[in-house]
């Protein structure tokens, strides 16, 4: 027997009988692509005779749907020379179809001409089936999740927006280095026309279309495979994938092909021929004799296993240096092995085993195929036994299984709500943990109905156009903000975002998304509108109280200086002289009023206001106050009229605010009743509270602003000329006073020119013994003293000087600090009248100077300021003030506490005068 080797010549006839019995078809053509050559395997199979085949005849024994796609390959590979290589589906003599790998190679003459064509079929039904079934949704479902390929996206103007981990790894360049820069500054070699990547790029980024192609990066000296796709956002996604083996490997392949054709074309045509088929079979080939010696071998076994010795090769060889495991595990005796299999008859075809060289402990994984060969008597005298690596093929499929484990788990386990859903009918398929527990739903009643039955009928029909869009393919993505009804009826609101998993044919075949609860995102943005809102709103009243204090302080103005006027140029005591006194004191309390009731309002709302509580009789205030006010009820031509029982209603209050709560209600009843119209204040125990209700026949109030009466600066009256005056702080100041006493007000009215009824309630205080009160003693006698007024101001220091000499009071005035020291110590006062805001030193100063002088620490101090809330009353007495006047001050309040200067009475009313 001759020694075996790489490519060594078999007689034409031997070789004819050797190819009839490799496990697959083949065939052989001319130069122009014409069979004239198949094998009885070939003929066996389709049923069809060789004349049939024969031409373009073999194309016609293709799956129908395969033939043009095989006939687009064919004519490429004629026309540039190369290999073919197609998997397709031939008819079978019974009319059924099975899968087969095609591939066919030249051979070349010297001047690189196609002198024929050889090739092989081999059977690839099982795998191709069990490939399909059981990666192809799943490799879908999960590519919607994860993809494992290198990935970046550029925006319009190619800068970075997203880099995933593959992509930084591949290009060696953290994202931290990627992200927000320009492709171009990142990898100026890219940049310009020569590029491919460039001229691709641009033309997906220009043309909105996909691309695919394969190129080297020179710089890292890969081969890429690139997928390019438009983004909705206006940008590119690239996808990019390794193939630097691959291109290695088909390189290999070329070489060794082109070595074929060089030696085929030296050979015997016909010899060369049969040759030529023999190595193309990209499929390891070894050809046995019956005592295990190998006869033969193709290139592509030769190659990978350098089986190019001269030595003789037999099983034994191959036994000591490889261990073959069947699927189980199990470590397969010598005897058992593919060729001992062949060289027993047996045929068979996809044996699966791993393969380990036990001198390195590298492993693969082949399918081996085995097939006798028979001489004309029918008498075996060769094996083959052809082996397939399906090594990466089955790294594939146990990465796509891991990948179908890591995909349930993230499903199932997921954060976020995530679920399937039949695009069709909206049918609710299957759905994790976290779906079932926002819903409330269980999972059985979740895949009994769709996700109609959730959504808020509102949103239904927009939300269900928008999902069939994305069906129908005009957008890439479903995603959408919308209400669901929970099981237990509550109403939430869901992001929920999609995508479309098709079928080979592009029909869609499943939806996947996730569903996260933005409820209290929506709520937070809700509030946050409301709030603006009300800043608006609050920000136009403040707009409004501008302009109504603007009016309501300047208004005054103009009868007190007319006042003067007239009071320089009219005699003393006159008509004209007493009017416009009279004049220029109404004007004078009515802004003493407005900024009164500013105070107020900052108290209350700071709760700096102090009540004087005592047991008040509520039946003697409202007659008290209906009296005071009568005669502006007169002058207004409206009728008071009182119904307050003899039962009495005492409260425990102060009398002051008490008074001022009613007082703001009458005068409001006053203000806003035309002449001729009534007025009526009752009162009356019902049950523990005593309830006063002011009514009016007036103006009314409009139904749009009666919710917001008691808001600070709310008027009803928004006229031009503002006739009925007022800063809207009245009620704001009831409501207030009421609340700080434990009652309540509320307003009532049918709408503008009918009238309000304004109730107020507070509780009845417990019922105790009365006693008649002493009567009032006589005020004592008041006697001349010493004041000091320091002030800046002078005209306000030189009025204040002239009111209180008057009182035949013996008067000085100072206008800084310094000054008023210095006179205090030669004049030693019996009071100082201190002005806060003083040039050269303030008054906390000035009190501070007096208290530390031994002469002067008997003084009583006054404070005099602008300022008069609960904070500016303490920092006076901190200074050393014994009282804190708020201005202008009360001419009657100053003589009153200069009459009882030396009683025990002026230290206990310590405080705002």
């Amino acid at each position: 027997m001759a020694e075996p080797r790489a490519g060594a010549a078999l007689p034409e006839g031997r070789c004819r009988r050797l190819l009839d019995s490799l496990p697959g078809l083949v065939w052989a053509c001319r130069a122009d692509g014409t069979c004239d050559f198949a094998s009885s395997s070939w003929i066996t199979y389709t049923g069809v005779p060789a004349s049939e085949l024969h031409g373009l005849g073999w194309q016609r024994v293709l799956h129908p749907d395969d033939q043009a796609r095989a006939a687009r390959a064919w004519r490429h590979a004629l026309a540039s020379a190369g290999r073919f290589a197609v998997e397709a589906r031939i008819r079978r003599h019974d009319g059924g179809y099975r899968w087969f790998s095609i591939r066919s190679a030249p051979s070349l003459d010297d001047r690189g001409a196609v002198v024929d064509w050889s090739g092989i079929a081999v059977d690839i039904h099982e795998q191709h089936e069990h490939a399909r079934n059981d990666s192809q949704d799943l490799a879908r479902a999960f590519d919607v999740l994860d993809r494992g390929d290198a990935c970046f996206v550029l925006d319009h103007d190619f800068r970075f927006v997203f880099v995933n981990p593959r992509q930084e790894h591949l290009s060696q360049k953290p994202r931290s280095e990627t992200l927000g820069r320009s492709l171009w500054e990142v990898y100026p070699s890219l940049a310009g026309p020569h590029s491919r990547y460039f001229r691709e790029y641009n033309r997906v980024m220009r043309e909105r279309v996909p691309a695919e192609f394969d190129e080297h990066y020179a710089p890292l000296d890969l081969w890429t495979h690139v997928n390019v796709y438009p983004t909705k956002e206006g940008g590119i996604a690239v996808f990019f994938r390794d193939v630097t083996a691959r291109k290695r490997i088909e390189e290999e392949r070329r070489h060794l092909v082109a070595a074929l054709r060089e030696t085929a074309a030296r050979a015997d045509h016909s010899r060369a021929q049969l040759e030529a088929i023999f190595q193309a079979i990209p499929d390891g080939v070894v050809v046995f004799d019956m005592q295990g010696n190998v006869v033969l071998v193709n290139s592509a076994e030769a190659t990978k296993y350098a089986l190019t010795s001269a030595k003789q090769i037999c099983v034994a060889h191959f036994a000591e240096r490889y261990e073959l495991t069947d699927l189980d595990g199990r470590v397969l005796p010598v005897d058992e092995w593919p060729v001992y299999r062949a060289l027993r008859g047996e045929s068979f075809a996809g044996w699966q085993l791993h393969t380990r060289r036990l001198d390195t402990g590298q492993a693969w994984i082949f399918n081996f195929s085995g097939e006798p060969v028979r001489d004309e008597q029918g008498q075996q005298v060769l094996a083959v036994v052809v082996k397939r690596d399906v090594t990466e093929h089955r790294r594939a499929e146990e990465a796509l299984r891991q990948s179908e484990e890591q995909y349930r788990a993230f499903f199932e386990t997921g954060i976020v709500g995530m679920g399937q859903v039949d695009p069709a009918t909206g049918r609710i398929l299957r759905v994790n943990d976290r779906y079932c527990d926002i819903t409330g739903y269980s999972r059985e009643e979740l895949l009994s109905g769709t996700v109609h039955d959730m959504t808020h009928p509102d949103d239904r029909q927009a939300d269900w156009e928008k999902y069939c869009r994305m069906v129908r393919g005009e957008v890439d993505e479903y995603c959408a903000e919308k209400r669901y009804i929970c099981k237990d009826g509550r109403l939430i609101w869901v992001h929920v975002a999609a995508r479309l998993i098709r079928d080979a044919a592009g029909a869609p075949v499943r939806s996947v998304g996730i569903m996260q609860d933005i409820t209290q995102r929506k709520e937070a943005e809700q509030a946050l509108r409301e709030s603006e809102a009300a800043l608006r709103e609050a920000d136009r009243r403040k707009d409004e109280f501008l302009a109504m204090l603007s009016h309501e302080l300047r208004n005054p103005l103009a009868p007190i200086r007319n006042g003067l006027y007239i009071l320089e140029r009219a005699p003393p005591g006159g008509p004209q002289a007493r009017r416009a006194h009279a004049a220029i004191e109404r004007q004078v309390t009515h802004m003493t009023r407005l900024i009164d009731d500013l105070l107020d309002v900052t108290r209350i709302s700071r709760g700096k206001i102090q009540l004087q509580r005592e047991r008040v009789e509520l039946g003697e205030l409202l007659h008290r106050l209906a009296e005071d006010l009568g005669p502006s009820f007169d002058q207004a031509g409206v009728k008071l009229e009182v119904d307050v029982g003899p039962e009495p209603l005492s409260v425990d209050g102060d009398p002051t605010r008490l008074a001022q709560i009613v007082g703001n209600l009458l005068a409001n009843a006053a203000k806003f009743t035309p002449r001729g119209g009534h007025a009526l204040l009752s009162a009356k125990r019902e049950g523990g509270l005593a309830v006063v209700r002011v009514r009016d026949d007036g103006a009314g109030i409009p139904q749009e602003t009666l919710p917001h009466v008691f808001e600070p600066f709310v008027q009803a009256d928004c006229t031009l000329d503002r006739s009925r005056g007022g800063l809207g702080l009245g009620l704001s100041l009831v409501k207030g006073l009421c609340e700080m006493h434990g009652g309540t007000v509320t307003a009532e009215s049918a709408g503008r020119g009918q009238g309000a009824q304004f109730t107020v309630r507070l509780p009845l205080a417990p019922a105790v013994a009365w006693s008649r009160a002493a009567a009032p003693t006589a005020a004592p006698r008041e006697l001349p003293r010493r004041v000091l007024v320091i002030e800046d101001n002078v005209d306000a220091a030189e009025t204040l000087r002239d009111a209180l000499g008057m009182g035949d009071h013996v008067v000085e005035v100072a206008f800084a600090g310094p000054e008023g020291i210095e006179k205090a110590r030669r004049f030693e006062p019996d009071v100082v009248l201190c002005d806060i805001g003083l040039p050269g030193m303030d008054g906390y100063g000035v009190a501070r100077t007096i208290r530390a002088d031994p002469k002067l620490r008997s003084v009583y101090l006054v404070a005099l300021s602008g300022y008069a809330l609960q904070e500016d009353v303490e920092r006076s007495r901190q200074a050393g003030f014994d009282r804190h006047m708020a201005k202008p001050p009360s001419l009657s309040a100053l003589e009153k506490m200069l009459a009882e200067v030396g009683s025990g009475k002026l230290k206990e009313a310590a405080g705002t005068g």
